[in-house]
C-alpha cells in the first residue's frame, strides 16, 4: 500500500493566515480612510476594499486546505499582489518625479514599502516550500545520492 507523509508544518499556515488578516484590515483601514476623506473619489476607496478581500483567500486557503507542498493557487495570488504592489509604488514615484507631484505622507509611503516587502517574504516561503513530497516506498537518502 502506498502511504505519503503529509506533515504540514503549522508555522506556515499561521504565518500565511496572520499576515494575511493584517493586510486585509490595513486594506479595509486604508480604503475607508481614502472614502472619508475624500468622499468624491469612491473608486480608490473600493479598489482597497477589493484588495482586502483577496487578501482574505490568503487567510482562508491555508486554514481550510493546508498542504505540505507549495499552493499553487496562492504563488499565482502573490505574484498578481505583487505586480499590484510594484504599480502602486511606481506610480507614485513616477507622479513625483515626472509629473512633479507632492509625494504622499511618510504613512502611505511606508505602508506601500511595507507591503511590498511583505509580499516578496511570502512569496519566498511558497517558492521554498517542496513541490511534491515522495511516498515510503522512496528513500529520501537515496534521492540525494542519485541526484548529487
Amino acid at each position: 500500500m502506498l502511504e505519503i507523509s503529509k506533515v504540514v508544518p503549522l508555522w506556515r499556515t499561521i504565518v500565511f493566515a496572520f499576515v494575511g488578516i493584517v493586510e486585509s484590515f490595513c486594506w479595509v483601514a486604508y480604503g475607508s480612510y481614502q472614502i472619508y476623506n475624500n468622499p468624491d473619489d469612491i473608486w480608490r476607496g473600493a479598489l482597497s476594499f477589493l484588495l482586502a478581500t483577496s487578501w482574505l483567500y490568503t487567510v482562508v486557503r491555508p486554514i481550510a486546505r493546508p498542504t505540505a507542498t507549495s499552493p499553487q493557487d496562492m504563488f499565482a495570488l502573490y505574484l498578481a499582489l505583487l505586480s499590484a504592489a510594484i504599480l502602486q509604488l511606481g506610480g507614485v514615484l513616477f507622479d513625483h518625479s515626472v509629473l512633479e507631484a507632492p509625494l504622499p505622507s511618510k504613512t502611505t509611503l511606508f505602508g506601500l514599502i511595507a507591503n511590498l516587502l511583505v509580499i516578496v517574504v511570502l512569496l519566498g516561503m511558497v517558492v521554498s516550500m517542496p513541490l511534491d513530497i515522495p511516498s515510503n516506498r522512496v528513500d529520501v537518502k537515496e534521492i540525494v545520492s542519485v541526484l548529487s
